[in-house]
């Protein structure tokens, strides 16, 4: 089966309407928490230090979302 490309993730993907719902609500729940939304993060302009730093604390946000503890240490440090 072949998808029309249409940037990096192909809209027709199986997994493209599950990717936008995740990311709407990590959007919907920064916005009630007075913090910048992915549109106002991209407005900031790609490369600033004001947009750096909004884009690590939504990733931030997107860990805690799968249940990851961005405070924690690699547990693969460990065996190091």
């Amino acid at each position: 089966m072949k998808f029309k490309k249409t940037g990096l993730i192909d809209k027709n993907h199986a997994r493209y309407a599950e990717m936008v719902a995740f990311e709407d609500s990590i959007d919907a729940i920064r916005k009630a928490r007075g913090k910048f939304t992915r549109a106002e993060i991209f407005a900031l302009g790609v490369g600033t230090p004001e947009h750096d730093a909004a884009e690590q604390d939504f990733l931030r946000d997107m860990l805690i979302a799968l249940g990851d503890d961005p405070d924690e240490p690699l547990r693969f440090a460990e065996n190091q």
